[in-house]
């Protein structure tokens, strides 16, 4: 697909860093996707080598190692997943775009410091801890409590379905302070080191193999003070900004789903011979392609301009639900028509229409599913 309806945001500048971090994920992902989703994990080298590329820094500013902005972050994403062809491994890369923020945003100088700079030099992994066993969507359902003791807290909870958690060097943790409704809840960085955490299993969800998915579990943690972020009570408030990031940066990864699904699909329709013709030769292969394209290009459309408004400043909390949810649906749309294309060979365990297509599904589900999305939106507008 051409950039050329995007020019105003694919500058020359932002097309050189798609192509590096495409050319990125062609050499040091999609070679090794087949066994690292069977592994269910990342190898440990992978950030060091994404961060010698720039790919890690992206939406960071340049006081704790970082470069550019949230656009160019969407823009690496993108590419990452239609360079590696394994979103999974895109999540598990990209996990500290959630992790960072609420240290950036909030923490002291020597919290930056100590947590930022040495994850954006691939040096240590990061994730964060929202969802739980019981539920992810309510974030005030949480059930994790941090208690004051003297010099800190207590922390005690599990947390679930949490991206690289199996492999990260430190989790950003949200944690009940209190019971009030809305400054109940505090953010914490807890070592994986400390005394009382353990990755309690490796989950083996149906898509996003790769991204080393974990559940944890908090047992009487001490935490001194240096590890709360923000003030006490200002855990949720922070999140709200942070979920937006997320929703982009998944509308983001569904556009270069669906994008990769059609390459294939369409590469693959020019070669395949069904009764002396090329499946690309049928009416209803035709059909298909041009309708995906098309849902596809108004996706992607609406995913940078959202990402602009973001970049600016913006809210943008009904449009970031849009954009991902559409996004989602497109990718969903797109990989079931790439498996159908393919025939047998769509349905094989390790081919790449059947990954996508596992981790498309995701994508209605991950940082919001898509009913919670449409309340969003309906309240945006007044519905």
């Amino acid at each position: 697909m051409t950039h050329d309806l995007f020019d105003d945001v694919y500058t020359a500048e932002r097309r050189a860093l798609s192509t590096r971090a495409r050319q990125f994920a062609e050499a040091h992902i999609a070679p090794q996707a087949t066994q690292w989703e069977r592994n269910r994990t990342l190898p440990v080298d992978l950030h060091g080598h994404a961060a010698q590329a720039g790919l890690l820094q992206t939406g960071f500013p340049t006081d704790v190692g970082g470069t550019g902005d949230l656009l160019d972050t969407v823009i690496v994403t993108h590419a990452l997943v239609m360079g590696g062809l394994c979103p999974g491994a895109v999540v598990g890369l990209g996990s500290h775009h959630l992790a960072l923020p609420p240290v950036l945003s909030m923490g002291t100088p020597a919290q930056k410091q100590r947590y930022i700079p040495p994850v954006l030099r691939g040096e240590r992994r990061a994730a964060l801890g929202l969802t739980e066993p019981s539920g992810g969507s309510d974030l005030s359902q949480i059930k994790t409590r941090a208690v004051r003791v003297e010099g800190g807290y207590r922390l005690t909870g599990r947390k679930k379905f949490i991206s690289c958690g199996g492999q990260a060097h430190q989790i950003t943790v949200l944690a009940r302070t209190s019971d009030e409704v809305r400054r109940g809840f505090s953010l914490f960085v807890v070592d994986r080191d400390t005394p009382g955490f353990r990755v309690l299993e490796a989950l083996e969800t149906t898509g996003w193999r790769a991204s080393g998915t974990a559940a944890l579990a908090f047992e009487d943690i001490f935490l001194s003070d240096e590890h709360r972020i923000g003030p006490e009570g200002a855990g949720l408030l922070c999140l709200m900004r942070n979920l937006h990031t997320e929703r982009i940066l998944l509308a983001a990864q569904a556009c270069g789903i669906a994008e990769s699904a059609l390459e294939i699909s369409a590469a693959y329709a020019k070669t395949r011979m069904v009764s002396g013709r090329s499946l690309n030769q049928f009416q209803a292969t035709r059909q298909t392609l041009a309708t995906i394209a098309t849902d596809l290009y108004a996706a992607k459309a609406l995913t940078l301009r959202v990402a602009q408004r973001l970049n600016g400043g913006s809210w943008a909390g009904t449009e970031v639900s849009m954009a991902k949810n559409i996004s989602a649906v497109v990718a969903q749309r797109a990989t079931a028509a790439a498996v159908q294309l393919h025939g047998g060979a769509g349905c094989l365990e390790d081919s790449v229409p059947a990954r996508l297509h596992r981790d498309a599904r995701v994508l209605t589900i991950a940082g919001g599913p898509l009913e919670v999305m449409n309340e969003t939106i309906a309240d945006g507008l007044g519905f």
